[in-house]
């Protein structure tokens, strides 16, 4: 048996009409719903990654703290170890500028001959050194030579009776150990008995003032012996120009005759 509708036609429309209707509204609210768990998710995600991100944090912060425990109790090790350096590099300083001033002394007191007397001897490891002295320092003519001689050098100032032992005194110092150069930066004596010091108390040696030319036939000179492997020493412009080498300076005077009355700055007779 077939059924039968016995809705009218009309009435069947108006059906349809709303069944639609109802359709599209229950689709709205199936996206509305899934929107709301898609904002859950993304709120939960979000949160959890938050979390986690502190938690990451406060691991690294823990760490640090642990270093830097670790570090605070190894401090005293490397304080140890940089104190260590530093004394080590002083030590290995004073040892590279020490010299052996006790040798050159000596050698300089057996080769400077008995009728020569010093009224100043001044030795440096290096220009540009004071020394604090209560006697006659050095000066002039062998200022600019020590600024021209980076190795150690032994400034000498005295007097002799003559220009050739001047010379012949060089020529000796050639000879002692270490010394590389010899350098006569003046050499002079009074031209007139009138120009001489007055005579000291005590013999031939130097004036109460440091100045040892006490007669007529007295030669004062200034000498600069280097000593170590330096280069050649040329002489400065205020010591009165350039110098040739104190070897060619001593053997030329040694070969001249004495002179009375003569005046040598930076190297010749």
């Amino acid at each position: 048996m077939r059924p039968v509708n016995l809705i009218p036609k009309e009435e069947r429309r108006s059906d349809s009409a709303f069944a639609g209707r109802s359709g599209g509204a229950v689709y709205i609210v199936l996206g509305v719903l899934a929107a709301c768990v898609v904002a859950v998710l993304a709120v939960v995600l979000t949160s959890n990654g938050v979390t986690d991100r502190k938690d990451e944090v406060a691991d690294l912060k823990r760490k640090q703290a642990t270093a830097e425990t670790k570090a605070t109790a190894l401090r005293p090790y490397g304080t140890f170890v940089d104190l260590q350096q530093k004394r080590l590099e002083t030590v290995d300083s004073l040892v590279n500028s020490s010299f052996n001033w006790g040798t050159v002394v000596r050698s300089l007191a057996k080769t400077i001959p008995t009728d020569v007397w010093l009224v100043s001897v001044k030795g440096t490891v290096a220009p540009g050194i004071e020394l604090d002295s209560t006697g006659t320092g050095s000066g002039g003519s062998l200022d600019g030579l020590r600024a021209n001689a980076p190795a150690p050098a032994v400034e000498l100032i005295g007097c002799t009776y003559s220009q050739d032992r001047v010379a012949r005194m060089m020529v000796d110092m050639r000879n002692i150990p270490d010394v590389t150069e010899v350098v006569l930066g003046k050499s002079e004596r009074p031209e007139s008995t009138q120009q001489a010091a007055p005579t000291s108390t005590g013999g031939g040696g130097g004036g109460s003032s440091g100045e040892c030319r006490t007669k007529y036939n007295i030669t004062k000179f200034e000498i600069l012996v280097v000593l170590g492997d330096a280069p050649t020493v040329a002489t400065d412009a205020a010591a009165g120009g350039s110098a040739p080498s104190a070897v060619a300076q001593a053997q030329s005077t040694a070969s001249s005759s004495s002179q009375p009355s003569t005046t040598t700055t930076g190297g010749g007779q």
